[in-house]
């Protein structure tokens, strides 16, 4: 890859990712919302997930 690709390669990827987060985080707090107060087993493990995913993510240093 060229050395001017890696540039434009990064600002796309940011564009997608920032196109991505609020849909991502839309269909999470209406999928909380909407379980109510007994989760089903998917529910379960995509909440874990979840939580994971922000530990690990606030971990990492920069």
């Amino acid at each position: 890859m060229p050395e001017s690709a890696i540039p434009h390669r990064t600002a796309s990827e940011l564009l997608d990712i920032s196109m991505a987060v609020p849909q991502v985080i839309n269909h999470r707090l209406t999928r909380m919302a909407l379980s109510g107060p007994v989760l089903s087993a998917r529910d379960q493990k995509e909440f874990t997930r979840m939580v994971v995913e922000k530990q690990v993510a606030f971990s990492r240093p920069g």
